[in-house]
């Protein structure tokens, strides 16, 4: 077996364990036909694994049109996925689309530029691609008559900073502050505005959007090269150490696994209502310095942690979201616990860098 083939093994693995535990499945998703902006990334390309089960395991006959600026290097890692007939790839910029496939059933808007790096360097194309081709998704949805259900990928960012009294964010929880002048804020921004974007499109024409707030992630397919806590703490202790953390530590965030994210998408791709608002991430709060200590466990020797590297300033920042309304409504829950999803990501980063 290739190394390819082992990845791809690795990860239809955790899918199947979703989908044949008892869980409810997408059944409105049957014979659809889902358009994807987006899904060739980290999480996109969880969505096409949980699709390909859909229809290889559980006879879904799913129709999938992905939208990707490019498909080589996706072509080369994923060529399970890419070489797959039910699954149909175009190369395009979304700002510049001129049509949607024919018959599209239900689309996942995801494309984004979500690089924090990019929010420093190129701000203003952040906040252009973002407005701009949710814009261009929404003004081709009008022309559609079959569009069943469409969900915006939003993100947490968009309730801003959190008083340290609040203990979980909701979905009507906004109050937090987002700064004028911080490019950190071009992001969330440019998500709120999107946000504001569906209300009219909704208003005005209808259509049947609904709304996911991701918060953060890990898992396969993730590069560690992506300024994230959690992939500067593996790709730091893969390099030896120290695993390096700005601030004291006490920045508390939650992580979901990537199958979950993949398994609660589709789940309200299938079943959420317009107008629906649901978080997506984990309820269980951990602060950076315990995500790295987790991390480092898992390595031998154990890399060293240090903490206020760059010197950077220190504050209370926390970020974990109330998953109730997901629950109650759509009966979604977690699979997969932290200490596993670490494991499981670090022992793929390994056989990926063997």
């Amino acid at each position: 077996m290739t190394l390819t083939e082992k990845l791809a093994l690795y990860t239809k693995t955790q899918v199947k364990d979703i989908t044949d535990s008892g869980n409810r499945l997408p059944e409105p998703l049957r014979n659809s036909h889902i358009y994807i902006t987006g899904g060739t990334g980290f999480l996109g390309s969880w969505l096409l694994e949980f699709i390909s089960v859909l229809n290889d395991e559980h006879n879904f006959n799913i129709r999938l049109s992905v939208a990707c600026r490019s498909s080589e290097h996706f072509s080369k890692n994923r060529s399970h996925l890419f070489s797959r007939n039910d699954f149909h790839f175009h190369e395009t910029d979304v700002r510049n689309l001129s049509e949607l496939p024919k018959n599209v059933t239900h689309i996942i808007h995801a494309a984004a530029f979500a690089n924090r790096n990019q929010f420093a360097t190129y701000p203003t194309h952040v906040l252009e691609n973002n407005i701009n081709s949710t814009l261009r998704i929404l003004r081709l949805s009008q022309q559609s008559g079959s569009i069943e259900n469409i969900l915006l990928i939003s993100s947490g960012l968009v309730y801003g900073r959190q008083n340290p009294d609040v203990s979980e964010i909701k979905e009507d929880s906004f109050g937090g502050l987002l700064s004028s002048f911080d490019s950190n804020s071009i992001y969330a921004e440019s998500k709120r505005a999107c946000e504001s974007i569906a209300a009219a499109f909704l208003s005005e024409s209808k259509l049947p959007i609904s709304i996911a707030r991701p918060f953060a992630f890990v898992g396969p397919y993730q590069s560690l090269e992506l300024p994230w806590a959690v992939t500067d703490f593996i790709r730091d202790s893969f390099r030896g150490g120290p695993i390096k953390i700005m601030g004291d530590g006490s920045t508390v965030r939650s992580i979901m696994y990537a199958s979950d994210f993949a398994n609660w998408i589709l789940h309200m791709t299938a079943f959420a209502q317009p107008r629906s608002v649901y978080n997506v991430g984990s309820p269980h709060a951990v602060n950076l310095f315990s995500l790295a200590t987790l991390i480092a466990s898992h390595f031998k020797p154990e890399p060293q942690i240090i903490t206020s590297a760059g010197n950077a300033p220190n504050h209370f920042d926390k970020l974990v979201p109330s998953i109730s309304k997901a629950e109650n409504e759509l009966g979604l829950r977690m699979t997969i616990n932290l200490e596993d999803a670490i494991e499981k990501s670090i022992e793929w980063h390994q056989m990926f860098r063997s």
